[in-house]
């Protein structure tokens, strides 16, 4: 959810599979892969890790007012 609306971490995650090689295969907030070699774990794992719990929270609640 925290890569959703172009955010910081939609740029991250983008760079971060471009550094790998892997392709992205995304929707509006859905990484999709067949297997695990089709995700690059390094960078979800860094996208996991800099999402503070308020900042998630935030960017939920922004998502939800457009519905």
């Amino acid at each position: 959810m925290s890569i959703y609306s172009g955010s910081k971490y939609l740029k991250l995650l983008e760079t971060g599979y471009k550094k790998s090689g892997t392709r992205l295969s995304m929707g509006k907030c859905c990484v999709r892969f067949k297997d695990l070699g089709g995700i690059d774990l390094v960078t979800i794992g860094i996208l996991i890790q800099s999402c503070e719990v308020d900042e998630f929270i935030a960017v939920y609640e922004t998502a939800r007012k457009g519905k």
